[in-house]
């Protein structure tokens, strides 16, 4: 600030204060005592915020249309909150029935190997209040020998069921192979990680009907994709895990 005033005289570079003498004259007096009433309240001035907090908002950041194979992030974004943050994912093949994820982080990896409309749902709890942000993913992927199914299927001769669903603790897992072939059967989570291969090592199953068992009492609840190789072929059904 300058120190210069309109009619050319200077300011003091002190506040009010009869403590203080310049040329032999108190520079405030008891009613005019500026550096005090500042020393008292320095502290609200301090804690004084001019813009009131804003109101907490989250909205799904992804892609909402998927034209391949693979694995697609999303991410929570939110502002205008005070941790600590608590995160859920749930998805719905109908927008209406959901299911969780076993996800619990701002982050949720999804793996797309099907065409299906795909409803996801995260919600973060902060403070003891929940918000919920929606998203829609529309997923055309083509049909080249791969199938994602609900309900057991037979196609040409191979035959993969996984029941109960959602299970209890054990699933089993029943196909059959009409081709003596090289067969791989693997349990993967929600990202196309697999978790469990069930047939152990890649290796030629004669023709026959096989049962496999698959144990969930280690496992989150959520998602998961039981899939089966073989022939040249891929078939793929999900397995809701509940707990």
């Amino acid at each position: 600030m300058s120190t210069h005033t309109s009619n050319g005289s200077n300011r003091l570079l002190n506040f009010s204060n009869p403590s203080i003498n310049v040329g032999g004259r108190a520079t405030g007096t008891a009613d005019h005592n500026n550096a005090k009433w500042i020393n008292e309240t320095c502290s609200i001035v301090g804690n004084f915020r001019p813009n009131p907090a804003g109101t907490f908002n989250v909205y799904l950041e992804g892609p909402t249309y998927v034209a391949s194979e693979g694995s697609r992030t999303y991410e929570m974004v939110y502002k205008c909150g005070f941790g600590p943050y608590s995160f859920s994912w749930e998805y719905s093949s109908d927008g209406v029935n959901y299911y969780a994820t076993g996800s619990n982080s701002e982050i949720l990896t999804w793996y797309f190997y099907e065409s299906r409309t795909l409803f996801l749902r995260g919600t973060i709890t902060t403070n003891g209040q929940s918000y919920t942000s929606f998203t829609t993913v529309d997923a055309q992927i083509p049909n080249s020998g791969r199938f994602g199914v609900f309900e057991p299927i037979a196609i040409e001769g191979q035959n993969l069921k996984t029941f109960p669903n959602p299970p209890l603790d054990v699933v089993k897992i029943k196909f059959s192979i009409e081709k003596s072939t090289k067969v791989e059967l693997d349990i993967l989570d929600q990202t196309g990680k697999i978790i469990k291969s069930i047939s152990g090592s890649p290796g030629f199953l004669e023709v026959c009907n096989y049962t496999r068992e698959w144990n969930t009492r280690d496992v989150q609840a959520g998602l998961y994709l039981c899939r089966l190789r073989a022939n040249n072929e891929t078939r793929i059904n999900r397995i809701t895990v509940i707990k």
